[in-house]
């Protein structure tokens, strides 16, 4: 029963985003951006660009050029670069 709950819970917790690490949104800096690992960012900003209507969602060649563009502008919001 203590395993069930024990699991249960992180399994709650993973959806609300507590156990999966920092959670990007559009308001997300380029500096947050960039210190997610690689597949964890890409896989975040391919689902925010999926709800905004953005070309560059599921294109791994515009996720590589959005880190070279953060790299040069960390503190810029991620909407600046992920939108329809």
């Amino acid at each position: 029963m203590r395993r069930t709950f024990i699991l249960g819970s992180c399994t709650a917790l993973l959806l609300l985003g507590g156990c999966a690490g920092s959670q990007l949104t559009l308001d997300s800096t380029c500096r947050e951006y960039l210190a997610i690992d690689q597949d964890s960012r890409y896989e975040q900003v391919n689902q925010l660009g999926i709800d905004v209507g953005w070309e560059g969602s599921g294109n791994p060649l515009y996720l590589i050029n959005l880190d070279a563009t953060c790299g040069q502008a960390p503190d810029s919001a991620l909407s600046e670069f992920v939108h329809g």
